[in-house]
């Protein structure tokens, strides 16, 4: 349990009740009712009373055989108890303080608590799937491996020679336009030819990819077609 002042949003104190299956406020507003009982939890049933600044102030177990149903202060109105300023000084008890709050502590239900010998378990123990397959001693446990690892292989030379073609397209795209063209006098002429030698050279780039096994668009086939037909005008350009 941890006890805030709100107003300072300053931590009070921390404590714990084990097995509470009920917490409720006093009326005053000081003090804290927590219990332990049944059917929720059939063994330890009995309730305790707290202060809130960590002071466990009474103790009450019922008879052994005996079952605590519920617990809970009687109502008051709060008119009758007028607000105190917040004390971070715990209270003095006769009862022995509650053991200091331990985040590692392993959980051990009532019924086993104060014995010795305790078995040996932990919570999430591994447990094989019962539809595990066993494998075959026969077969070498290399060999899944080695057919894994030559796949990887191939598909990283695959990948490879692909780029290096690939890279070798633009190249040979990107430097043909750096070649010198003759100029035919006509400002308008040599216009129509450059444009005519980029397509031609787009098409050689689709040419070459089609030869590599690259699987073209049906508007690449298309431009393709159009080869002999832009030869023909640039060889009436160049001619006239």
């Amino acid at each position: 349990m941890e006890f805030w002042d709100v107003k300072q949003k300053k931590l009070i104190c921390q404590t714990q009740s084990q097995d509470t299956t009920s917490f409720q406020w006093c009326a005053d507003g000081e003090h804290i009712l927590t219990a332990t009982t049944a059917p929720r939890l059939r063994v330890g049933n009995g309730y305790r009373i707290w202060h809130y600044t960590g002071a466990m102030l009474e103790e009450k177990h019922v008879g052994k055989g005996e079952e605590l149903w519920e617990a809970f202060w009687c109502p008051a109105p709060l008119e009758r108890f007028p607000e105190k300023p917040i004390s971070y000084r715990q209270v003095p008890s006769e009862k022995p303080a509650p053991p200091p709050v331990s985040t590692q502590q392993t959980y051990v239900p009532p019924s086993m608590r104060g014995k010795t010998n305790l078995p040996s378990t932990k919570l999430h123990e591994y447990e094989p799937p019962s539809n595990q397959k066993k494998q075959d001693p026969s077969m070498p446990v290399s060999k899944n491996k080695k057919k894994k690892e030559a796949k990887k292989n191939r598909e990283a030379e695959k990948a490879a020679s692909g780029g290096n073609e690939a890279a070798s397209m633009v190249t040979s795209a990107a430097s043909a336009p750096s070649v010198p063209m003759p100029s035919t006098g006509d400002p308008e002429k040599d216009k129509k030819i450059r444009n005519l030698m980029k397509k031609l050279q787009a098409i050689e780039v689709l040419k070459e990819q089609q030869k590599t096994g690259k699987q073209l668009e049906l508007n690449q086939l298309t431009k393709m077609k159009t080869e002999d037909a832009l030869l023909a005008e640039l060889k009436a350009l160049e001619i006239s």
